[in-house]
């Protein structure tokens, strides 16, 4: 049933299919003027979509701007705050930078968020629980993430900790690397 509600998602899927304004087909000597105006159109969704993906970057940003100018180790095996460094894929040669904000969320549970840049543009962030044990000096964790289908499905990560160093290994069934980092240097 056509109504003004759903009338912009008729009108988008007309002017992706080559119709004009009014129904009219995009041929003949005004095409160009039709394909500009189907063009700019669907430009707003891709804009709005742009907006919203990037106000969870610039949550992470926030949080991490806060983090380095407030965090104070705990001890010697506090591995909350922030941390910064990159990853590394054994299997396709590829690697970037990598920041991440871990919160203590209970006695031997973190909540680590991951930000990072893959081929020094895109940027990519998710986030991953790990359940910890002591191990010596350091705190020895695992977690898991299901990423999706696109980005490798699911990862498993094993590392450990202090509150200097970070070293972790991630496999899934795509890829398999590490993650280097240590902590950010106060401004």
């Amino acid at each position: 049933m056509l109504n003004a509600e759903n009338m912009w998602v008729i009108r988008f899927m007309q002017l992706g299919s080559g119709i004009a304004r009014a129904g009219r087909p995009c041929h003949g000597n005004n095409s160009h003027v039709c394909w500009r105006r189907a063009i700019q159109l669907s430009l707003v969704p891709c804009l709005f979509l742009l907006c919203i993906l990037s106000t969870g970057c610039s949550r992470f940003d926030r949080d991490w701007k806060t983090a380095v100018d407030t965090w104070q180790p705990a001890d010697h095996t506090d591995i909350s705050g922030p941390w910064k460094g990159t990853w590394q894929s054994e299997m396709h040669s590829s690697s970037g930078q990598l920041r991440c904000l871990i919160s203590k969320t209970s006695d031997n549970l973190y909540h680590a968020r991951f930000e990072g840049t893959y081929l020094n543009s895109f940027r990519f962030a998710y986030d991953v629980d790990l359940s910890t044990e002591p191990h010596l000096d350091r705190l020895h964790f695992t977690g898991s993430a299901d990423l999706g289908a696109m980005a490798g499905g699911l990862y498993r990560y094993d590392g450990n900790a202090n509150s200097t160093d970070f070293y972790c290994t991630y496999h899934s069934n795509s890829d398999h690397g590490h993650f280097t980092m240590t902590r950010p240097e106060s401004p």
